[in-house]
């Protein structure tokens, strides 16, 4: 994955800035999965490509960390 700059991705994405940053909890990552398809159910989201078949400590180190983008 090639590291971009906001002002980079807010070229080609909208990026809301106010998202809180904190890390969030299982069950508040489902929430936020639920609102944004019910925002545009047409939305295709993706989890990390066969996560569910990698060892216990590789879905560990998959885990978004609370900096991450992917968090959002």
């Amino acid at each position: 994955m090639k590291h971009q700059t906001i002002e980079q991705l807010q070229i080609v994405a909208e990026i809301d800035q106010a998202y809180p940053r904190q890390a969030m909890s299982c069950s508040e990552r489902l929430e936020r999965w639920a609102e944004l398809l019910e925002r545009n159910p047409d939305r295709r989201l993706s989890t990390l490509h066969q996560t569910e078949y990698q060892p216990l400590r590789a879905r560990g180190a998959m885990r978004p960390r609370p900096a991450s983008s992917l968090a959002a």
